[in-house]
């Protein structure tokens, strides 16, 4: 079993990350003597390492790798399932189809049914093309200069994929 931790984007998604994950690992209820448990974690540098444990010591001591290494590591080790701990949208989105691609099953929805759900401006628009009533609104776009016409005082600010 394969725990996959880390992030790219930043150091709180992969901090988090790794904190889900040693929670998961310190479950007293993990039958060790029946189960392998590996880990992989994707670092912010996009590098990616192996290591014995998620403690501090096993994350500094675990030699990092390119990405294309790491897949020929995960090849072979003959996985049954991988555990994503990323909460990152790329890994929710983008690990999880790699490893569909490496035939290599996970805990969790696919990335074609998360990804709508990461984006709230995509959401409603597949909502609403579907025929499924959602609230007036409009996208504002980083860097955009002039409001749209239809945005009054009264309105609710939400970031699109948080």
């Amino acid at each position: 079993m394969l725990h996959l931790v880390g992030s790219r984007q930043d150091e709180f998604y992969h901090d988090l990350s790794v904190l889900y994950a040693r929670a998961c690992d310190a479950c007293e209820d993990l039958d060790r003597a029946r189960y392998e448990f590996l880990f992989a974690v994707v670092h912010q540098d996009g590098a990616w390492s192996f290591p014995a444990g998620l403690d501090d010591k096993s994350l500094a001591a675990a030699k990092r790798m390119p990405f294309a290494a790491a897949i020929a590591h995960i090849g072979g080790l003959a996985l049954d399932v991988m555990v994503p701990h990323m909460f990152c949208v790329e890994g929710m989105t983008r690990f999880r189809s790699l490893f569909a691609l490496l035939d290599i099953p996970f805990l969790g929805n696919h990335e074609y049914t998360v990804w709508p759900a990461t984006d709230k401006a995509t959401t409603k628009q597949l909502l609403d093309a579907s025929g499924v009533r959602v609230p007036k609104g409009d996208l504002l776009v980083k860097g955009q200069k002039e409001w749209p016409s239809s945005v009054s005082v009264q309105l609710v600010v939400k970031p699109c994929n948080e």
